[in-house]
């Protein structure tokens, strides 16, 4: 994500809020991969053929699930975006308070 060094007010405000989207984003997948998990706790009380019918589904499951470890780092990407925001945000109101104590 390019930040323009020509302050709109927004810049900082836009990161944060893609950092939001991303640990939104990243929260729902581990939500569907802790279900999936607790799904498969009761496997073993399955019949044999229903086994085999179940373990078809959970490998074409897998290959729509989104892994974990792509999970935690979409959180800390989040994580980074979320401080360069802050960071963005902070330099904007000081470069404004800057601007303000030279017209005085």
């Amino acid at each position: 994500m390019t930040v323009s060094s020509v302050s709109t007010g927004n810049n900082g405000y836009a990161i944060l809020q893609k950092s939001r989207e991303m640990a939104d984003s990243a929260a729902k997948d581990l939500q569907q991969a802790q279900a999936l998990e607790q799904q498969d706790a009761l496997k073993f009380n399955k019949a044999s053929e229903a086994r085999k019918e179940a373990d078809a589904q959970e490998r074409s499951r897998e290959r729509h699930h989104p892994d974990t470890v792509d999970s935690l780092t979409k959180l800390n990407q989040a994580q980074q975006y979320n401080r360069a925001g802050v960071s963005v945000i902070q330099r904007e109101r000081d470069m404004l308070g800057s601007m303000l104590d030279l017209r005085v």
